[in-house]
C-alpha cells in the first residue's frame, strides 16, 4: 500500500513537471515573484500552454485574521494591451454595475461576465490612456453596490498599484 501511494505522488510530481516544462523558462522563475502589492502568476490551461498575470487579493479582516477574499485582482495580457479581470464577493447588486478608476480620473464601467461559486467576475480591457493611467498611477478604487438595511451602497475597494509597472514589463 504504501508503496503504491509512493508510485502515485511520484506520477502526481512527474505530471506537475511536465506541465511546468510547457511554460517559458522565464516565466517559471518568475511564478510567486513579487512586484509591490502584485505577484505573478502563471497557470496551466492545456498541455504546453500557460496564461500568466499578475495577481493581487484582499482580504477582509477581523481583529488581525484574514477572514474572506473581499477581492481579487488580476491582469493579463491580451493583443493591445492587458485585460483587468476582477473577482468580486457574491450579492453585489448587478443593475448598478461595477466601476473603476485610477487616483482621481475618470469613472470607467467593467463588464458584469457572470457569478460563479467563488463570486462575480467583472473585466475591462486596459489599453492606451488607461494603461498609462495604470503604469502612473498610486491607487485603482474599484467600486460595487451592496444591499443593506439602509439601501443600496456602493463599496469602494482601493487597489494598489505599487509595482504593476514593472510587473507588467515582466508579464509581456
Amino acid at each position: 500500500m504504501k508503496r503504491h501511494t509512493l508510485q502515485h505522488s511520484t506520477a502526481i510530481l512527474a505530471s506537475v513537471a511536465v506541465l511546468s516544462l510547457g511554460a517559458s523558462d522565464a516565466a517559471a522563475q518568475k511564478v510567486g515573484e513579487k512586484f509591490g502589492s502584485w505577484t505573478f502568476q502563471c497557470t496551466a490551461v492545456e498541455a504546453n500552454k500557460t496564461r500568466c498575470a499578475l495577481m493581487q487579493e484582499l482580504m477582509l479582516k477581523v481583529g488581525d485574521q484574514p477572514r474572506r477574499r473581499l477581492l481579487r485582482a488580476s491582469l493579463t495580457p491580451i493583443a493591445n494591451g492587458f485585460l483587468l479581470e476582477t473577482l468580486l464577493p457574491l450579492g453585489i447588486e448587478i443593475p448598478q454595475g461595477t466601476t473603476v478608476k485610477v487616483d482621481q480620473g475618470k469613472l470607467t464601467r467593467m463588464t458584469l461576465q457572470r457569478c460563479v461559486k467563488t463570486g462575480c467576475v467583472a473585466t475591462m480591457n486596459v489599453t492606451g490612456s488607461m494603461l498609462t493611467a495604470f503604469k502612473k498611477g498610486l491607487k485603482l478604487e474599484v467600486t460595487f453596490f451592496a444591499g443593506s438595511p439602509e439601501g443600496i451602497k456602493p463599496v469602494r475597494v482601493p487597489v494598489s498599484l505599487k509595482g504593476v509597472s514593472e510587473g507588467l514589463t515582466q508579464l509581456k
